[in-house]
């Protein structure tokens, strides 16, 4: 069984019953059921706690994944602190560095697979529900704004004068594409060889869209 991801430190009897209401949750989306499909009786007869002790833990469902998809964000920020693949020749000056970008999907990639069930029920949920949607857009954002100045400074210490699009909307493409490449991944098996290919072509599409075609990048 796949355990939550962190959020709090456990101990005591409450923070049982809320892990309990969370294991239940991760272990019912993982037979393939939707969010949309999941009740919160479902999850209470798996627990083996009352609705009432349900509702004293969290007023509805898509709390609890609110509460999942904030322990993976920050499980995985913390798994890629050393990992930002902007190499600071100077802190003026990033450059995009291929072999930590590789190393940065394929960290994520690897969370992708563990918590796929999570990151699938997030988006099913973000189609349908108002707040899980406003919460997906503020992940993304702060994303795309980090990545962008990333290509800025990238562009140049490379010497880059790249035409159209700017930063900000080339951010934003390259992390949509790695969202829905990430997505697929969450369907692949631990250690299989074709993720690793995904993870290799994502990487090479970076690279190119950040620098051109046909440029020599550092770590490549």
């Amino acid at each position: 069984m796949r355990t939550p991801p962190t959020n709090g430190q456990p101990g005591g009897r409450r923070e049982t019953t809320e892990r309990r209401i969370l294991e239940s949750a991760i272990e019912l989306i993982g037979t393939g059921i939707t969010w949309p499909q999941l009740g919160i009786r479902q999850i209470t007869e798996r627990a083996q706690i009352s609705r009432t002790a349900f509702y004293d833990f969290f007023g509805n469902k898509n709390e609890i994944l609110e509460h999942l998809v904030r322990g993976v964000h920050d499980d995985l920020g913390r798994a890629l602190v050393s990992a930002t693949p902007w190499r600071a020749d100077d802190e003026r000056s990033p450059t995009l560095d291929l072999t930590r970008l590789r190393v940065l999907l394929e960290t994520i990639a690897e969370f992708n697979v563990v918590h796929g069930a999570i990151y699938r029920a997030f988006l099913d949920a973000a189609r349908q529900d108002p707040a899980i949607d406003d919460m997906w857009h503020d992940l993304m954002g702060a994303y795309v704004a980090v990545v962008a100045r990333g290509i800025d400074g990238a562009r140049a210490a490379h010497g880059a004068v790249p035409p159209p699009p700017g930063s900000e909307a080339l951010a934003r493409v390259l992390i949509l594409m790695t969202e829905r490449t990430m997505l697929l991944l969450s369907r692949f098996e631990p250690g299989d060889p074709a993720a690793g290919e995904l993870v290799e072509t994502l990487a090479l599409v970076w690279e190119r869209s950040v620098y051109g075609a046909g440029a020599s990048t550092p770590g490549g």
